[in-house]
Order: C-alpha cells, then structure tokens, then sequence
C-alpha cells in the first residue's frame, strides 16, 4: 500500500511540474496568429500520455515508449494544419518522455 501511496505522491507532483513547464513553453513557442485548441483538452492529453507512460514503466512495460512515439509521429504526419510549431511538438514530447523517466527513477530509488 505504501508503494501505491509513494507511486501516486510522485505521479502529482510531475504533474504539476509538467504542467508549470509546459504553461512556459506554451508562452515561448505559440505564436500569437495560430488558433489554440482548448487549453483542457491540450492538459487532459498531455496529464493522459504520462500516466500511460508512468504506468508502464512501473508494470516493466518499457516499450510502450516505442507505442507512443508511432502514435504521437503517425497523428502528426497526417495533419494538414499547422497548429503548433515543430519545435514546441519536438520539445514538449522529449520533457514530456523525460519527466516521466525521471519521476519512475524516483520511485524506484525510494521503493529500494
């Protein structure tokens, strides 16, 4: 039970420092001219991606890495608008990934 507890501790707090990164880059990389889609729905799929990420690396399911890169390239590729940058897609995937790997690193530290 303390390991879930410890599991869902370190899962909110990357969570609000995603959150608190990705307001920044959101701020530097959009660029005033381009239509934003909702702000709950770019939260909710970025707060959906890590914990599919988070919960596979603590089942041993690394690949799942793999998963969502294809998924994430393969609904890019078909898009004809351009409504964020290249650089913020890019940037935000690799801290979004990082976070992530950062936060199971945490838990397996603590868990011993």
């Amino acid at each position: 039970m303390n390991n879930v507890l410890a599991g869902a501790a370190i899962w909110a707090a990357m969570e609000v420092v995603a959150n608190i990164v990705f307001a920044y880059l959101r701020n530097r990389f959009e660029k005033p001219s381009e239509e934003k889609p909702t702000l709950f729905m770019s939260v909710f799929k970025g707060v959906l991606e890590r914990a599919l990420l988070y919960l596979a690396l603590l089942n041993n399911v690394p690949t799942v890495i793999v998963m969502f890169g294809a998924i994430k390239l393969g609904t890019r590729l078909d898009s004809k608008e351009k409504r964020i940058s290249n650089d913020y897609f890019l940037v935000g995937n690799f801290i979004s990934v990082l976070i992530v790997i950062v936060a199971y690193a945490i838990f397996s530290e603590l868990k011993g």
